[in-house]
């Protein structure tokens, strides 16, 4: 298994950038089509990637490292809420300019504030109103940061 420590050496900001490729990457179980539908009306110049979830495991890591994507979207239908905490962290302490988007049910007020001392770039409610995660999506996507560096 791929540790963090792993993720930051594998993804290192020191490299030059690799890719200019527009991809979002959604962590669902369920949602994917309802989800990739919304993601296009928000912004269609991105493609759209989906990964089962693998909690803390190094295959999802693998995924992210591999195809370098510009948002990531963690939704509660297939984590708890302390997994997406940590993939969360995990994430920004290794990427800290990937975007992350999480969608959750569970409004917990101790949850909310560690997602936003991990500076988290968005945060919608489930069930979210359709408008609300266009606009959401669009606005992460077009102040997109591409590459590595």
């Amino acid at each position: 298994m791929k540790s963090i420590e792993n993720l930051t050496k594998i993804y290192s900001p020191d490299l030059p950038s690799i890719s200019n490729n527009k991809k979002i990457l959604v962590i669902a179980d369920e949602m994917g089509s309802f989800l990739e539908k919304l993601i296009k009306k928000a912004n269609n110049n991105f493609q759209i990637s989906f990964c089962k979830p693998y909690s803390r495991t190094s295959l999802l890591y693998t995924e992210i490292l591999e195809n370098k994507y510009n948002l990531i979207i963690l939704t509660n239908n297939c984590l708890l809420r302390d997994q997406i905490f940590e993939i969360s962290k995990d994430i920004k302490m290794a990427i800290p300019k990937l975007k992350i988007l999480v969608l959750n049910g569970d409004n917990n007020p101790e949850f909310l504030k560690n997602l936003e001392t991990l500076k988290i770039d968005g945060y919608l409610p489930l069930p979210f109103k359709q408008d609300l995660f266009i606009k959401k999506v669009h606005d992460l996507t077009n102040n997109i940061w591409f590459g590595i560096n």
